[in-house]
């Protein structure tokens, strides 16, 4: 009887002791859970945190180059670019460039209706005749110009000059599957969907989403 006691109590003991060792590493776990979940929802708060202020620099980013460009079209603003005028020897461009105006389109141009003229860089090395830019007075006599410039004779082309970041918003817009066409007026780009919407795009704008809100 003395032995079964013994082994009873000892058992006993050994059950006891089991049991506070798994409560004590119970409590250890869930401390360390609340540490890990507390250490978890801190890295939660700072993620959210860094993607917000992600967001805004890049929102600010986004505003800072669309200002940029807006400010270098606007100066451009009463800028066309002459393709094709011939390059001569001694040339006086703004001469050529009125006898051309007044032989083709009838425009009689004063000599003060073109504020600055130069050839400029193109990255086609062989090409002879650079691209003219021709910064004229005022926008009514860019207006006058551009309505009559379909009769210029030869290969002589006259078109906008539209910054690097236009030109590429329109090349992205017309390479759109959404978008039927796409232009340049008035220092801002458009663009026209499928079903007949027209937009006004910015620089760094989500065409699919500017479609989707029709405006």
């Amino acid at each position: 009887m003395c032995l079964k006691k013994k082994c009873k109590n000892e058992l006993s003991e050994a059950t006891t002791n089991l049991k506070e060792e798994y409560e004590e590493k119970l409590n250890a776990m869930t401390i360390e859970n609340e540490n890990l979940g507390r250490e978890i929802k801190a890295l939660k708060e700072s993620n959210l945190k860094l993607k917000t202020e992600i967001n805004t620099t890049k929102g600010s980013i986004r505003d800072t180059i669309r200002s940029t460009n807006f400010n270098e079209q606007y100066s451009r603003k009463n800028n066309i670019k002459v393709f094709n005028l011939p390059t001569k020897q001694k040339q006086e461009l703004r001469k050529d460039f009125m006898e051309i105006l007044s032989k083709d389109l009838g425009l009689q141009l004063d000599p003060r209706d073109v504020t600055e003229i130069h050839r400029i860089p193109t990255a086609n090395q062989h090409s002879r005749d650079k691209p003219v830019i021709v910064r004229l007075a005022s926008s009514e006599v860019k207006k006058k110009l551009m309505r009559e410039k379909k009769n210029l004779s030869g290969d002589i082309r006259i078109v906008e000059d539209i910054t690097q970041k236009n030109l590429d918003l329109l090349k992205s817009l017309r390479e759109n599957d959404d978008i039927e066409s796409a232009w340049y007026y008035n220092t801002k780009v458009y663009g026209r969907s499928k079903n007949g919407i027209q937009v006004k795009f910015d620089v760094g704008d989500n065409i699919k989403q500017k479609l989707r809100e029709g405006r």
